[in-house]
């Protein structure tokens, strides 16, 4: 998502990246999981109806929750680990994130069954928390700025070769 949304809700969504490591733990958790349910629930409805299709419904479930569940454990712990780390340190510091992006890599490492990709998740999910939490820090972000400058269609010029030139031209009458 490249353009920043307005909230149209009538609660007060907090801030992600300004409130401090190790506050506000329950409403940050909320905040993500929010997206992160919807996403869960796309993967393991899509996975169900589209990919294994399952002849039963106990099979439907067990398939809708070993994808859903790990997209959710995820975001969780992520959340979870940066802000638990975050009020042991007593900083709010990039290496809050790489180590939550670590374990969150991990936990996809255990999902797979596989310690060598839980430990490569586990680097690309901390490179990727640092990265986002460093241009928070800065000040930067990753929306496109607010630009009030409308394109000028093809109707304003005219690219004809005989166009009329304005000036102070009579007609020779």
């Amino acid at each position: 998502m490249l353009f920043r949304q307005e909230n149209t809700s009538k609660e007060k969504e907090i801030d992600y990246l300004n409130v401090p490591d190790g506050e506000q733990v329950a409403e940050k958790l909320w905040y993500v999981l929010k997206p992160a349910a919807g996403l869960a629930v796309f993967a393991g409805t899509f996975d169900v109806i589209a990919w294994s299709q399952p002849k039963t419904l106990l099979g439907a479930l067990g398939r809708f929750a070993h994808f859903s569940f790990p997209i959710l454990g995820v975001s969780s712990t992520f959340v979870l680990t940066s802000n638990a780390v975050g009020s042991l340190r007593k900083k709010d510091d990039i290496w809050n994130w790489v180590i939550a992006g670590f374990a969150a890599g991990s936990v996809m490492g255990i999902w797979r069954r596989r310690r060598m990709e839980g430990f490569n998740y586990g680097l690309l999910f901390a490179l990727g928390g640092a990265i986002r939490k460093d241009t928070a820090l800065k000040g930067m972000g990753y929306y496109l700025p607010e630009n009030h400058v409308q394109m000028e269609g093809l109707k304003v010029h005219d690219f004809t070769l005989t166009k009329h030139i304005p000036g102070n031209w009579t007609s020779g009458k």
